[in-house]
């Protein structure tokens, strides 16, 4: 009986190491993580229906979900999908200018499923925010300076910064899921490109709301 017993309390002793072994640290909203060419910092995320389509302060932020108000509203999600609607701040930290992502960049893990496990959700980033003058080419093919301090409409399928520059911006990926509650707990993982050519993972924890 004691053999047994002893077999017992060294397969639990096993089982608790490799379950720290296995443990990563996950990091709060607000918090900032870095590669040796990129710093990352998920400032909001949360579970939705809808985003924000009205152009003011607030555009492109998850929203409570109306059929009335959002009967023309193109950012909402069809019956069987929910969106994590999330904005993030990068600045680069290499000594050239640097993709950070070129569409797809981050994974999410709801109530024990992941999406985007295999490869990076794609996300939508629709609006950003300049820290520093940019110069861009409009519709009509003129060049304009874009001013600092202000968030613009809009967004593209990549993101590429020039050396010291930072950008702030608002996303969205799709999970292919329908979930119930949108104040549930949930995980970001984001991917940050490094010096190598590869791209090292941080987690987020995104508790429930209340």
């Amino acid at each position: 009986m004691k053999k047994v017993l002893s077999l017992i309390l060294a397969l639990v002793l096993c089982l608790s190491l490799c379950a720290c072994g296995s443990s990563s640290k996950t990091y709060l909203i607000g918090e900032t993580v870095s590669t040796d060419i990129f710093s990352f910092t998920l400032d909001a995320a949360a579970l939705t229906i809808a985003l924000n389509n009205v152009t003011n302060d607030d555009y492109y932020l998850p929203k409570e979900y109306n059929p009335a108000d959002d009967s023309d509203n193109p950012y909402v999600a069809s019956i069987g999908k929910t969106w994590v609607g999330f904005t993030y701040t990068v600045q680069n930290l290499n000594r050239d200018s640097s993709e950070f992502h070129s569409g797809g960049f981050v994974r999410i893990k709801h109530n024990g499923k992941n999406y985007g496990s295999i490869g990076a959700l794609h996300c939508e980033d629709g609006a950003y925010y300049l820290y520093a003058n940019k110069q861009v080419i409009d519709t009509s093919g003129s060049l304009i300076t874009e001013k600092a301090g202000k968030w613009y409409r809009g967004g593209a399928s990549n993101m590429l910064l020039m050396v010291g520059a930072k950008e702030t911006r608002r996303s969205y990926v799709e999970l292919d899921a329908d979930i119930a509650n949108l104040n549930d707990e949930f995980y970001l993982t984001v991917l940050v490109p490094n010096s190598k050519g590869k791209t090292e993972s941080f987690t987020y924890y995104i508790p429930a709301r209340s």
